[in-house]
């Protein structure tokens, strides 16, 4: 790690006292180095890479838990991902430091999980009127068939002379636009490069890569609600989005209440998000389909 010490971390002002190594989200070990840097302890956690093009997101529940670990030495807490040639273990590019810390308030969060409370419906019978998901079958049924066909229940009365062209005429009806037509028509919108968005949705390239070359691709609903806050979607422009997927927000569900308030109080950083979700123990956004 002599490369990550001269070339990367002592450039930036980090003065290194110690390295060492902590098991991570993966299996193999995550060097980290504790430094100090403005007569402040910090600790510098390195993701030693191979592909840049294939880097995924630092998960949020890895910076959460290097984000503890150096509250208990009170330290500030950074990451940087080196990139490496695997013949030679040389070094040859590095990403931005990027310093993890806490976004909002104990306080913030303790009101904006009341206000989350709130949400939950009181009664079965508004459980009930709120809803749930969309049956994920119609809403493909409804991508991939004629429209006609999802009125196949109509044909039996059309017995009239009239029938022929009405039933064409249901047939021409515009097809509704698909997840990746619409997720796409919002990128351009936005004026985002693939990567710009990607990145901020924390998925990684992969993926997008399979959304953009499949029309009719289904995502997870946590792929679909990433993807939301990736293009900073409002309420109704993400329940459009949401509802291309064959996916909508029900307030029954902690998880979906959780999302309905940040996209209702335009909250678009998923380090916020997740912290949200991570303090009432739901999963994160961040995690590969």
């Amino acid at each position: 790690m002599e490369a990550v010490r001269t070339q990367v971390l002592e450039p930036q002002g980090f003065i290194i006292q110690k390295e060492f190594a902590t098991a991570g989200d993966s299996s193999e070990a995550t060097p980290t180095f504790i430094c100090s840097k403005d007569d402040h302890d910090a600790f510098v956690t390195i993701r030693l890479e191979t592909a840049p093009d294939d880097l995924t997101p630092l998960p949020y529940t890895e910076k959460r838990r290097l984000l503890e670990q150096a509250k208990e030495h009170n330290a500030a807490c950074y990451y940087i991902d080196v990139f490496m040639n695997p013949d030679d273990a040389t070094l040859f590019a590095f990403g931005p430091l990027e310093q993890i810390k806490e976004k909002v308030t104990a306080e913030w969060i303790r009101e904006a999980r009341e206000k989350i409370a709130s949400l939950a419906p009181k009664t079965k019978r508004a459980a009930k009127a709120l809803g749930t998901h969309y049956d994920a079958s119609y809403s493909k049924q409804r991508v991939e068939e004629p429209i006609m066909a999802q009125y196949a229940y109509l044909r039996p009365a059309l017995d009239s002379e009239y029938a022929a062209d009405l039933y064409g005429a249901l047939n021409d009806l515009p097809m509704p636009m698909t997840f990746q037509e619409k997720l796409m028509e919002f990128i351009r919108q936005r004026g985002m490069t693939n990567p710009q968005f990607y990145n901020a949705a924390m998925i990684d390239r992969k993926l997008f890569s399979a959304i953009k070359n499949n029309r009719l691709y289904k995502p997870k609903k946590e792929t679909a609600v990433a993807c939301c806050f990736g293009l900073r979607l409002n309420l109704k422009e993400a329940e459009q989005l949401l509802e291309a997927a064959g996916y909508k927000l029900s307030l029954s569900i902690l998880w979906d209440r959780i999302i309905y308030f940040c996209l209702d109080h335009d909250i678009t950083d998923l380090d916020i998000v997740n912290e949200l979700l991570y303090e009432e123990n739901q999963k994160c956004i961040g995690v590969l389909e």
